[in-house]
């Protein structure tokens, strides 16, 4: 008997409803300005969208052409090319916290605490990114930089530039006796060395355009009547559906209709985001006072999004308020009073002291642990703002002797 595959109805749904989610979650990672460019260049090959725009002008449209690929740009067309690809998301991020030259601003240590993923999670792709081409970005410093392009490099003098790599300041110094010395190395094959390194990049990514864009607002927030008000500004172009019969002008006509709906979709997300995030803020609005304790994970539950949705909804956007441009990322804060006025973290911070061993008195670190426990996300430094306030003085000082 011939044996036949047979592909299920329910198959076909399921691929084509997750093809619909890609593009629509590519959709809501556009900022104002991306959003444009794509607007732009849908309209160009469907009749169905007509795009217009007061402020754009035909030099807009030459800096697009002619504008020189962004890192970001050509590290995620490498990474769709892998067999197991890192999420976008996290590419994304890693490579928003780097300099112009390619290595990170900040420890690893910071870049966990600030992102979603584990440091396992983390480590495993910026190990695997610092070998994409431009290879030695991704990097902590620049010695790790250059031993990273080393190993990436087939010259045969690249093992000895690896060892090297340990002795830059010796290098700088002209120290080579020394280098001999701890490396048992010939005088020859450290300037041989030496050359190897001397052509290699110590700013990997200089040549390339940098991700900064343009802050062009998704809203405005404005306070009227002690209330917080959000206004989406509006997109400026035009979705017009005509109608046809032709098989190919039908398919144009279904993108245009599903494009409208993913901008409208994006757009509503935004604002439902907007919305939660004020909420929790309202005190920053209306009297500029610090920010709450909210984390991405409070605004997802809020929402009933995933995670990486209001992740993706935020990356690279931003609000007005007071005739000022704010990420929207900046209401997100991993400190905060969490809905509690001063006066009572102040007697929660007299009641645990008052409890402490005198001979073992708790740090500001640890009050600040203990309030954690309690719901309370105080930074140290506020800790110890409310604790000279009430007269007490530091942990060294409390000390008893023994």
């Amino acid at each position: 008997m011939k044996q036949r595959m047979i592909l299920k109805p329910d198959q076909v749904q399921r691929t084509s409803f997750n093809k619909e989610m890609k593009k629509s979650l590519e959709v809501l990672q556009l900022n104002n300005s991306d959003l444009k460019t794509f607007l732009k260049e849908v309209s160009m090959r469907n009749p169905f969208i007509r795009y217009s725009s007061q402020d754009d002008t035909d030099a807009d449209f030459t800096m697009f052409a002619t504008q020189s690929s962004s890192l970001l740009e050509v590290v995620q067309e490498q990474n769709r090319w892998e067999k197991e690809s890192i999420p976008e998301d996290m590419v994304e991020y890693l490579t928003s916290m780097l300099d112009s030259n390619g290595y990170f601003r900040e420890d690893l240590n910071h870049l966990v605490v600030h992102s979603l993923y584990s440091k396992k999670e983390l480590q495993r792709a910026i190990f695997r990114l610092q070998r994409f081409e431009p290879v030695g970005c991704y990097c902590f410093s620049v010695k790790e930089s250059l031993r990273v392009q080393c190993e990436m490099s087939q010259k045969a003098a690249s093992e000895t530039g690896e060892i090297l790599c340990e002795y830059l300041k010796e290098l700088s110094c002209k120290d080579y006796e020394k280098i001999c010395d701890a490396t048992n190395l010939t005088m020859e094959e450290v300037k041989e060395g030496l050359a190897f390194i001397q052509t290699l990049h110590p700013k990997p990514a200089c040549n390339y355009a940098t991700d900064a864009v343009v802050l062009q607002p998704e809203a405005k927030i404005y306070v009227e009547k002690q209330s917080v008000r959000i206004e989406m500004l509006q997109q400026d172009f035009e979705l017009d559906i005509l109608e046809h019969t032709s098989r190919e002008l039908k398919a144009y006509r279904q993108e245009a209709k599903s494009i409208l709906l993913q901008v409208q979709k994006r757009n509503l997300t935004i604002l439902q985001i907007l919305q939660v995030l004020c909420s929790y803020q309202k005190d920053f609005f209306l009297s500029g006072s610090s920010l709450h304790h909210c984390t991405l994970k409070q605004v997802a539950q809020q929402c009933g999004l995933h995670l990486s949705t209001v992740s993706r909804a935020i990356q690279g956007k931003s609000f007005e308020f007071e005739n000022r441009y704010y990420p929207i990322k900046f209401l997100l804060s991993h400190d905060g009073v969490s809905d509690r006025n001063a006066s009572e973290i102040e007697e929660k911070i007299k009641d645990l002291i008052h409890q402490e061993d005198r001979y073992h008195p708790y740090s500001d670190a640890k009050l600040q642990s203990f309030l954690k426990q309690q719901g309370i996300f105080v930074a140290r430094r506020t800790i110890a703002k409310y604790r000279e306030h009430c007269g007490i003085v530091s942990s060294n000082q409390r000390k008893i002797k023994e």
